[in-house]
């Protein structure tokens, strides 16, 4: 297999591996963090200009043989130039991630609103798509989602974490959808691929006890009876496993439940992982996308979904290594 990487910088085309594209490394996330780029470019001869911040890097890569893909746009954050040695050293982040997301605001969305209100006024104030998982645009705002000297994009992963989702902003979008479950912000299924122990060069399936948990509690203080009330996950409770109490109180039933159960899904998640370092030719999925294992035996056989995608390259080659967390079932 004939490896290909191609970095542009600016709309121009700078070269591949074993050209001006010294050794690199890509990675992309499901969400919480955003896709990052590290990045050496040799300047031997001096035609290159410095790269600015703020310049949009594109990367392409693949092997020839199976085809080449577009992985994504940065935007240059950190450069260093170095010498004797004539490089460029630069670090860049998704391109989507605008100044605007960054800013602090005050502000709120009360009782007749709906989850799905406050994504795309986000989405639309930072000039992004918004892109909304159908169930969770639906879900009422019980009493107010306040927004007091925050940023959007902190907003918006505080959301992600108490609703259950993945929070990305990617591609002109902002997406929102169900963690875990495999779909994208239409519904429809996420990208699927199937990998056997052919398709991979090393593997390790993994499993403990760890994080596991019975249930997960969180509790909310009823006005009106001047009581604490404890809301419940469902499932668990019957192993011996111990139960998890959050050790934060909510305003309303509705945040207490849904954060209990969010966290509930967390911890069984987390019981079990695959990691993958794919076979020259395989790109994989990308985070957020559908693996079904098939061919590993035992109980390693199921669907997985992809939390991060790392490449990197140098002279010798390409290498793809990906992390699953188990797609939740229904």
């Amino acid at each position: 297999m004939t490896p290909f990487v191609e970095i542009s910088i600016a709309g121009r085309v700078i070269g591949g591996v074993g050209k001006r594209a010294l050794p690199g490394q890509l990675v992309e996330y499901d969400g919480e963090h955003a896709d990052e780029l590290h990045l050496s470019i040799s300047n031997y001869d001096g035609m290159l200009q410095k790269p600015r911040k703020d310049e949009r890097v594109t990367v392409r890569l693949g092997w020839k043989e199976t085809g080449v893909a577009k992985i994504g746009e940065f935007v240059i954050t950190e450069i260093d130039k170095v010498g004797p040695s004539a490089q460029f050293h630069i670090v860049g982040h998704s391109a989507d991630l605008k100044k605007t997301l960054k800013k602090q605001k005050t502000r709120a969305w009360k009782k007749d609103k709906k989850l799905g209100d406050v994504i795309k006024d986000v989405a639309k104030d930072n000039d992004l798509q918004p892109a909304i998982d159908s169930e969770l645009e639906k879900v009422e705002i019980e009493k107010i989602i306040a927004q007091t000297g925050e940023s959007d994009m902190h907003l918006v992963t505080r959301l992600a974490r108490q609703y259950g989702a993945l929070a990305k902003f990617k591609d002109g979008r902002l997406v929102f959808v169900k963690k875990g479950k495999g779909t994208t912000a239409s519904g429809q299924p996420a990208e699927r691929e199937t990998i056997t122990p052919n398709d991979c060069v090393g593997f390790t399936f993994h499993s403990g006890a760890r994080n596991e948990r019975g249930k997960a509690k969180a509790t909310h203080y009823d006005r009106s009876k001047a009581k604490r009330n404890v809301e419940e996950s469902r499932g668990g409770g019957d192993d011996g496993s111990p139960d998890y109490f959050h050790p934060h109180s909510y305003g309303t039933q509705i945040e207490a439940l849904t954060q209990a159960r969010s966290r509930k899904e967390d911890f069984d998640r987390a019981k079990a992982g695959f990691n993958a370092t794919r076979a020259p030719g395989r790109i994989g999925v990308a985070p957020g996308g559908v693996a079904q294992t098939q061919g590993f035996g035992d109980d390693d056989d199921r669907e997985w979904t992809c939390k991060k995608r790392l490449f990197g390259w140098n002279a010798q080659g390409l290498i793809v290594r990906q992390d699953f967390e188990p797609k939740e079932e229904g």
